[in-house]
C-alpha cells in the first residue's frame, strides 16, 4: 500500500470536510450539544447524553451500555430539579455511573452544578474521567513515581560515575529533554512530553533553538555512530502532546517505511456512522538509525499516555524493538473533532459553559493485526516496576538498568 503522507491526509480531510458540510442539512439535527441555553439538570443531562451518543467514535468496540442506563439516571437528574440545592457529590454520582466505564481514556466530562449548596458555591463544577477510574481499578495499578527531578538526579548520578558523554539537556516549562550516550554506545533520549515544536508565542523562538540543540545531538549520534549497541527512548510519565512530534522522534528509529496505525473517523449523526480505516505510515527521517542491529528499547509506565503510547506501540512492532516497564494508560485515540462539520468530537465550553465533553473523533488500531489498546494500555514485553526505594537509597533506576542490561546481553 502506498504511503499516505501527512499532507495527503490533510488534503483528504479537507475534501471530506467540504463534502460532508455541503451535504449536511441543518434540519437533520435533533439536538445541538453546544446549546448552553438551559436551566434544569434534566436539560443538561439530555444535552450531554445525546452529544455523547452521536459524537462518540467507538460504539462498535465499547461495551458500556449507556442506553440501558439512560432511563434510571435521567430520572435521577429530574429529581435534582426538585431540590433547592444540590451537592457536587450527588451530581457526580449521576455522570460517573452513566459514563464512568466508557472505553475512551481521553474523555473528560465537565458539568456545572446549577444549584450548588453552600459548600460547593466556590467551585460548582463536577468532572468525570473514565480513564482515571479504569486505571485506578487495575490489579497492576501503580502511581507513577518518575518525575523530572527524579530523571535529572538519575542521569546526574550516571554522569558523576563517568558513564555519560555527549549530553545535551533542555528544561522548559512544557518539556524536559535529555539526549546523551551511556557507556559510550547506548543512546538515551528522555522525552517528558511531545511538545518539541509548539505554536508561536512568548519565548517560542528561544525554545525552538534549545530543543533543536538537544534533538540535533540525538539525531547526529543515531545517524553516524556505527558501533551503537542500542537506543533507549524514555517515555515514562509522558502525557502526550503534538502528533507532529511523533514523526520527528519515531522517524529516526527506522530505515524503511513502517505502519504506524490504522485510523477511522466518525462522521454523521448515526451511532455507527464511520469512515473506512486509513493506514498511516512512518517514513525514515532524514537522519535515521545507522546501525540496523542496534536494539531499540522503550521505557513506559501508566503515566505514558496518547502520543507516548503510539510511540510505545510503534517500538513494540519493530523487529529490534523491546518495551520495558509497566502497562501504559490506555488513551490512544486523541484529537477532538468539530461537531458542526463531522458530527463528532468535543462539544460544549470548558471555560464558560454549563457543560463540556472532550472526546476524540477517531479510533486508532495498531500493528498489522490492528490491536486495540484504547482503554487497555500497551503491555510491555518485559514487566519491570520502578523501585522507588532503590532510587531513594542509591539514585539507581532499576528500569533504566533493565534496558541497559537488555541491550548488552
Amino acid at each position: 500500500m502506498k504511503t499516505i503522507s501527512k499532507l495527503k491526509i490533510a488534503a483528504v480531510a479537507l475534501i471530506a470536510f467540504t463534502f460532508f458540510s455541503a451535504c449536511r442539512e441543518d434540519s437533520e439535527d435533533k439536538f445541538n450539544p453546544n446549546d448552553m441555553n438551559y436551566i434544569t439538570f434534566e436539560q443538561q443531562f439530555d444535552i450531554v447524553y445525546n452529544g455523547i451518543l452521536y459524537s462518540y467514535a467507538a460504539w462498535d468496540i465499547d461495551t458500556a451500555n449507556i442506553i440501558g442506563r439512560h432511563d434510571y439516571w435521567r430520572a435521577q437528574a429530574v429529581e435534582l430539579d426538585k431540590k433547592d440545592s444540590v451537592s457536587n457529590e450527588s451530581l457526580e454520582k449521576i455522570y460517573k455511573n452513566m459514563y464512568g466505564t466508557l472505553l475512551d481514556h481521553h474523555m473528560l466530562i465537565m458539568v456545572m452544578n446549577l444549584k450548588p449548596g453552600p459548600s460547593d458555591l466556590e467551585y460548582p463544577k463536577v468532572y468525570v474521567r473514565p480513564g482515571d477510574i479504569e486505571v485506578k481499578s487495575r490489579e497492576d495499578y501503580e502511581r507513577p513515581m518518575i518525575s523530572r527531578s527524579v530523571i535529572t538526579s538519575i542521569i546526574d548520578n550516571l554522569d558523576k560515575s563517568g558513564r555519560i558523554s555527549r549530553m545535551e539537556t533542555y528544561k522548559g516549562v512544557d518539556i524536559h529533554l535529555i539526549s546523551c550516550l551511556i557507556d559510550n554506545n547506548i543512546l538515551y533520549l528522555r522525552l517528558s512530553d511531545f511538545a518539541l515544536f509548539t505554536p508561536d508565542g512568548i519565548g517560542a523562538e528561544e525554545k525552538r533553538a534549545e530543543v533543536k540543540r538537544v534533538m540535533d545531538n540525538y539525531c547526529d549520534i543515531i545517524s553516524t555512530k556505527a558501533d551503537l549497541k542500542g537506543v533507549i527512548i524514555d517515555l515514562r510519565n509522558n502525557g502526550g502532546g503534538y502528533i507532529h512530534d511523533l514523526f520527528t522522534v519515531l522517524g529516526t528509529l527506522t530505515d524503511s517505511e513502517r505502519l504506524l496505525c490504522s485510523s477511522r473517523t466518525k462522521n454523521g449523526t448515526g451511532m455507527y456512522d464511520y469512515n473506512p480505516f486509513v493506514r498511516t505510515y512512518m517514513v525514515p527521517a532524514e537522519k535515521h538509525i545507522l546501525n540496523k542491529d542496534a536494539k531499540i528499547v522503550g521505557l513506559c509506565n501508566m503515566g505514558s499516555v496518547s502520543c507516548a503510547e503510539v510511540s510505545t506501540s510503534f517500538i513494540k512492532e519493530l523487529p529490534n524493538g523491546h518495551i520495558i516497564g509497566t502497562r501504559t494508560y490506555g488513551g490512544t485515540c486523541a484529537l477532538d473533532g468539530i461537531y458542526d462539520s463531522d458530527y463528532a468530537g468535543t462539544f460544549g465550553s470548558y471555560e464558560n459553559g454549563t457543560h463540556f465533553v472532550y472526546l476524540p473523533n477517531l479510533v486508532n488500531l495498531f500493528g498489522e493485526d490492528m490491536k486495540l489498546y484504547e482503554g487497555i494500555g500497551v503491555p510491555p514485553d518485559e514487566v519491570v516496576r520502578f523501585d522507588y526505594d532503590t532510587y531513594k537509597n542509591s539514585k539507581e533506576d532499576n528500569q533504566l538498568n533493565a534496558a541497559i542490561e537488555y541491550i548488552r546481553k
